[in-house]
């Protein structure tokens, strides 16, 4: 991987994202495909289609016939995470879950939260709650350890995950990131 690359990569990873919070991650992505002159446009869904500039050049290109295959490559821009709810405190945060978690050693997990600016505040997961199986993490209250705002935002725009020791790092020839599935 040549330094452009893993700039691009490492830039990428480093964007906050949770199940339908892709904002910091589509900016990102269109702010390079723009840089480039890549054509793009969104689909009615907010998916991002590369290649083609429009829905009616996309239908067309399906149509036509080629020597080689149509490939299509898909990538969700979503990470499990959670939603901001309620405040139950001015430092305590009610949250749902959304996607897949851990079911052990969540009560003070050290988590990461973001709202539309970016990352904007660091908390501790307490109170992990689970559906009746016991096997999937559905809310958990969060205690801000740690916070850039000075008036305390609206729950509602607050997302995030579990913190790792940074949103992506490398460590010999391996690059970690904070979720990656």
């Amino acid at each position: 991987m040549d330094a452009r690359e893993q700039w691009l990569l490492f830039n990428l990873l480093y964007r906050p994202t949770a199940p339908f919070r892709e904002a910091h991650v589509v900016r990102f992505i269109v702010v390079i495909l723009r840089k480039y002159r890549i054509p793009f446009f969104h689909d009615a869904a907010g998916n991002i289609v590369v290649g083609v500039s429009s829905e009616i050049d996309y239908s067309r290109m399906l149509k036509e016939s080629a020597r080689e295959p149509l490939r299509v490559f898909v990538a969700h821009m979503d990470h499990p995470g959670f939603h901001g709810v309620r405040w139950h405190s001015d430092s305590m945060l009610d949250v749902t879950w959304h996607g897949g978690a851990p079911t052990r050693g969540l009560n003070g997990a050290k988590v990461w939260i973001a709202n539309e600016h970016g990352y904007a505040a660091i908390g501790q997961m307490t109170q992990p709650r689970f559906d009746k199986t016991g096997k999937r993490l559905v809310s958990a209250r969060i205690r801000i350890t740690r916070k850039a705002w000075a008036a305390r935002p609206a729950a509602s725009v607050l997302f995030g995950g579990f913190a790792d020791r940074a949103p992506v790092w490398r460590k010999g020839k391996l690059i970690y990131t904070k979720a990656a599935d």
